[in-house]
């Protein structure tokens, strides 16, 4: 049986992972402040940031006018 290296995350991985999370953070609270409403229909119930194209998509992840603030109903 062929055993798998698990891979150990370096503290480089570490510290980018950490700096993608508060960037994320910072990106949700932008849209928040900016937007105030559900951008389809008005609400003010239970707001969340999305992205208006994949997160995926290269160079689009953090940039804010590709997000908008939905409730939980759109």
């Amino acid at each position: 049986m062929k055993r798998t290296k698990i891979r150990k995350k370096s503290k480089k991985d570490t510290i980018v992972k950490k700096l993608q999370n508060q960037a994320e953070k910072l990106w949700i609270e932008i849209i928040n402040n900016r937007d105030k409403v559900c951008q389809l229909c008005g609400s003010k119930e239970v707001l969340q940031a999305h992205h208006i194209f994949s997160r995926k998509t290269k160079g689009l992840f953090l940039d804010i006018a590709n997000g908008m603030l939905l409730c939980r109903n759109c």
